[in-house]
Parts: structure tokens; C-alpha cells; sequence
């Protein structure tokens, strides 16, 4: 195992290298604000298969900021460059896994490094917007940066409303309700087309997986668009897409949150709550894809 720092690397991570596949790296992140033990625990399923895993940090690990905004695209660049020139094993081939917010990052981070020629974007959403700061406070700038600059960004005007204001339109708007308050942020803020992420520009196989009716964001919209967009497009390379009838944002692997916390997941989202079985079938079938297709990769 090997830590990675900004101060020392440019990057935040943990590398664990394979016993199998020796030719192939994946680099492995999870959601906004997910601990770095949490999404180590998450990327286990790929350790135990043998795969050389990058567990990389994005947003408030340690020493990391904790508003979110601003995140350098470069943190994969320099991540993805580390594994080419690593010396104790010859990398040929570098995917890249992101759930949620990672997921777009993952895109995002793809259609800019050319090295990457796997993607698999878990509950993604395909347009950039407007950085956040603490309570949800607008910061009039793009959650992400690339060579220092703001990637074009949809500005977040819903949030002008306060944080309260919102929970409580989404609360009286029966097709929301207090538990989709995100979804609703989401939906009464349209993105801008200049802040699509150009997928079409990756040179990877993508997977791309999510859950109907998302509870979070639209990621069940962002699914198949992005299909259409890359089909359009006549993409060179393999395109395989799921959205899954009866899940919830929370595909992949889940396994390493503890009891209480899957708990307060079947409360807090509505679809774990209605769907139970159907969730945690969703989310295994979604770890043999994600294996499947790494392994055809």
C-alpha cells in the first residue's frame, strides 16, 4: 500500500497493488463527502479481485478543502501519470470508477485525459454546476478547475432561495416531499448547455449505471441522454448503459457501511424504504457488471 498526499503528490489517495491483471489500474472514487475509509471500503470488491486500485480524494479528507468547489482536474491527471510511470509494475491500461459526484468527475476527468480508456460512472450526472460552500452557500464559482480556470459551470440560482426555502418547497411539492429535497434543488435549476460535460471526447469503453427516479439528482435522465449524445456521435468505443426499474442512487458496493448507517439509509431514502430487496439486488448486479466489464476491458 502507498499514501499519497497533496503536499508530497499533487494528489490524495491510497494505491493497492494487484495480485491479477497486472496490466490494468483503476482509479476508485466515491461520492462528495464520503470518508476516505468508507470509500476504501467501498472500492474492496475490486482489491479482492485482484485489481490494482487508486483510491483517490476529491473533497474533505484530510487536509483536503472542505468546500466544494474548485477541484482540480489534475488530481486525476497527476494520479493517472503516477501509474503510467510507476516502476514496480508495467500499467498499460488506467480505468477510472466514480459514484455519484465522483462519477462526474470521472467523465469529466475522461473527456480531458486521453490516458484513461475506462469509465464507469455509478448514479452520474453529466453537467457541471456551480460550486457550494458551507450550508449550501453560493460561490460564484465552478466546482471544478482545469490548468487553474473555471470548467464552464450552470450557476446554482435555486440556492438563492436559503437552504430552508428549499426544504420547504420541496416539502409541499408532493412529488418531492422533504427526502427528495436534492432531486428538487436539481430539477427547478436547469443546466446549461455550455456546461455539458463533452463525453464524446473521451477515448474509453464507458459504463454507465443508474437507478429510475433518482432521489438525488437526475442521473436517470443523464443516463440515457448520454447514450444518445455518444451514439450521435458515432463513439468509437464500447458504450454499455443500465437503469435499473426498482433502485436507489446507492449502486456499487455499499458493504462497508455499518449497520446504523444502512439504517438511516432506509429511512432518509425513499426508494430504500419501498424497495428494499429490490436495492440490494440492484447493487449487486451492479458490482457484477462493473466486473464483467472490467474484465472484458
Amino acid at each position: 500500500m502507498e499514501v499519497f498526499t497533496l503536499e508530497k503528490d499533487g494528489f490524495c489517495g491510497t494505491y493497492f497493488k494487484g495480485e491479477k491483471h497486472l496490466e490494468k489500474a483503476i482509479i476508485f472514487m466515491s461520492g462528495a463527502g464520503i470518508s476516505q475509509k468508507l470509500t476504501e471500503s467501498s472500492a474492496s470488491f475490486l482489491i479482492k479481485q485482484g485489481y490494482s486500485v487508486l483510491v483517490l480524494g476529491f473533497y474533505k479528507w484530510k487536509g483536503m478543502p472542505k468546500e466544494m468547489y474548485g477541484i482540480p482536474v489534475e488530481y486525476v491527471e497527476l494520479a493517472a501519470k503516477w501509474l503510467i510511470s510507476f516502476q514496480e509494475q508495467k500499467i498499460e491500461k488506467i480505468a477510472i470508477i466514480g459514484t455519484s459526484t465522483g462519477a462526474g468527475y470521472a467523465l469529466l476527468s475522461a473527456s480531458l485525459c486521453p490516458q484513461i480508456s475506462c469509465v464507469i460512472a455509478i448514479s452520474p450526472f453529466d453537467y457541471v454546476m456551480e460550486g457550494s460552500g458551507k450550508n449550501f452557500s453560493r460561490k460564484y464559482k465552478s466546482t471544478y478547475t482545469y490548468r487553474k480556470r473555471d470548467i464552464c459551470f450552470t450557476p446554482n440560482i435555486a440556492l438563492d432561495k436559503g437552504a430552508h426555502a428549499l426544504i420547504m418547497e420541496a416539502k409541499r411539492d408532493k412529488r418531492y416531499g422533504l427526502r427528495r429535497t436534492m432531486r428538487y434543488v436539481y430539477d427547478i435549476n436547469p443546466p446549461i448547455d455550455e456546461s455539458r460535460i463533452l463525453i464524446e471526447n473521451m477515448k474509453a469503453d464507458v459504463l454507465l449505471l443508474a437507478a429510475k427516479n433518482d432521489d438525488f439528482w437526475p442521473s436517470d435522465e443523464a443516463v440515457p441522454r448520454m447514450e444518445k449524445i455518444l451514439s450521435e456521435s458515432n463513439y468509437p468505443y464500447k458504450v454499455k448503459s443500465i437503469v435499473y426499474d426498482k433502485a436507489s442512487h446507492l449502486l456499487g458496493n455499499i458493504s462497508g457501511m455499518s449497520w446504523v448507517l444502512k439504517r438511516l439509509i432506509r429511512l432518509v431514502i425513499i426508494a430504500e424504504h419501498k424497495f428494499p430487496v429490490e436495492c440490494e439486488n440492484a447493487r449487486k448486479d451492479s458490482v457484477q457488471q462493473i466486473l464483467s466489464f472490467l474484465n472484458e476491458w
